[in-house]
């Protein structure tokens, strides 16, 4: 059976959607913490988390959106997709609180310290083998075994990376949450 799985991808149109964290010793923490992953599951994220959105969103828009990316790799998801999807994804997933600013009013967002880190590329494909180019396209394994929700990949110099299941994408898509998804290249 072929892997299929996917990338989270707000939706809006405007390329300027990103949250962006200060950088400096609270966007190292950020990383570390839910890229990274040095820190065991349960523990407490410590300072506050406050993100500034691009301008390419606007605040009455938000409410449609279920999802929003950052720099680095850091998912951010709405309170109502926290609500509805939180339960299923309780082993897969910590939320930790977030205040988003856009258009200088704070809105609520959790942060997702993804918990399931695997072995999801195809290194050399992915530019992690011997001789390979540094910043190549990712390429999923193609005898990744799907039995997960949201998944990061394990190694250090492509942790950025995460995907969802297909079975992730028909519960968003069953339940009208407002993220929208690219298919992830599979290698072979």
């Amino acid at each position: 059976m072929a892997v299929t799985v996917h990338y989270l991808r707000a939706k809006v149109k405007s390329s300027a959607h990103n949250v962006v964290f200060k950088a400096g010793k609270v966007f190292d923490r950020i990383e570390e913490f839910f890229v990274v992953g040095n820190d065991p599951p349960g523990t407490p994220f410590v300072p506050p988390l406050v993100g500034q959105l691009q301008d390419g969103v606007k605040a009455a828009s938000l409410a449609a959106l279920d999802y929003l990316p950052s720099f680095g790799g850091v998912p951010l998801f709405s309170p109502k997709f926290v609500h509805v999807m939180g339960e299923l994804l309780k082993n897969e997933v910590e939320f930790h609180p977030c205040s988003v600013i856009c258009e200088e009013t704070p809105h609520e967002f959790f942060v997702a310290r993804l918990l399931q880190r695997r072995h999801l590329l195809d290194y050399p494909s992915s530019g992690l083998g011997e001789g390979a180019g540094r910043f190549q396209s990712n390429f999923i394994r193609s005898d990744l075994d799907e039995d997960f929700l949201l998944a990061r990949e394990q190694h250090e110099l492509k942790c950025y990376v995460f995907v969802a299941s297909e079975r992730f994408k028909q519960a968003v898509e069953k339940l009208k949450l407002g993220i929208a998804f690219n298919p992830a290249a599979v290698q072979g």
